[in-house]
């Protein structure tokens, strides 16, 4: 499974699992030093990675980046 920002790019390669996140470079899993959002982040990339049934499907979690 791949975990990344970048659709574009994750569309073209196709890796049989991919979930991507909208938050900046970087910061794949979260604002750094908010270690419950970080973990949630995991936790539901890892819930994909056991339900999804078919390859190169494209996961979006719906979390989004609130500037401070």
């Amino acid at each position: 499974m791949v975990l990344g920002q970048t659709p574009h790019i994750l569309e073209q390669v196709r890796p049989p699992r991919a979930v991507v996140t909208a938050f900046p470079r970087g910061a794949t899993v979260g604002a750094p030093g908010n270690a419950e959002q970080q973990r949630q982040v995991l936790l539901d990339a890892l819930a994909v990675l056991e339900e999804a049934e078919t390859p190169g499907v494209l996961y979006v979690l719906p979390y989004r980046w609130e500037e401070p």
